[in-house]
């Protein structure tokens, strides 16, 4: 009698019992939001390769869902998207920089306006064996990619000119070739920039 009353009496307060159980599970995770994550990213550990292969599953069987949500996405959030990218771009420092390899010393001196962009690109160019440096190429299929290290030699101001850059990039070879380096660029400073009375 008792297990016939207590089904009667959950048929007859679904609703109240569920908001009820609801409310009770939203403080616990309230209170417990660490631990929560923790497990969620044991899971996800544990379980990669089946979510890897859920999601490639998912998005080969729904490549025209996806690309109309990216679209109906970018159509209505367009001005945000911009204003996103503009704010990106000018938050990236302009340099001159330097990839050393580390096991002959030898030195690729460059400059952009959008330095990490510039870094992202060579390391992918390397890693496909399309990299326009054919010498710098050659050592890194050779030594691999441990054997490089990228840094800013100088960093400047995001709306730095390119030209000026141009002029930084020149002045820093010079100075490396004067110190002896040895370096992958093929076009190097002109003989009388190299002439000049460098500081050090």
């Amino acid at each position: 009698c008792s297990n016939k009353y207590h089904k009667q009496y959950r048929q007859n307060n679904k609703e109240a019992i569920e908001g009820h159980r609801k409310k009770y599970y939203k403080k616990h995770y309230q209170n417990n939001k660490e631990a929560y994550a923790e497990r969620a990213h044991l899971y996800y550990r544990e379980n990669k390769e089946k979510y890897t292969e859920q999601k490639r599953a998912y998005t080969s069987a729904n490549r025209e869902k996806i690309a109309e949500r990216h679209r109906l996405y970018n159509l209505n959030n367009r001005e945000a998207i911009l204003e996103t990218e503009r704010l990106w771009r000018k938050n990236q420092p302009a340099a001159v920089y330097e990839i050393r390899n580390k096991l002959n010393g030898k030195v690729y001196i460059g400059q952009s306006t959008r330095y990490p962009t510039r870094k992202a690109q060579h390391r992918r160019l390397l890693k496909k064996g399309t990299h326009e440096n054919t010498l710098l190429q050659l050592d890194y299929n050779k030594h691999g990619e441990d054997a490089f290290e990228y840094s800013m030699v100088r960093e400047f101001q995001c709306d730095a000119p390119k030209e000026f850059l141009m002029e930084q990039e020149s002045i820093e070879m010079a100075i490396r070739v004067q110190r002896g380096e040895t370096l992958y660029n093929s076009q190097l400073p002109s003989t009388e920039l190299l002439k000049c009375d460098l500081e050090l």
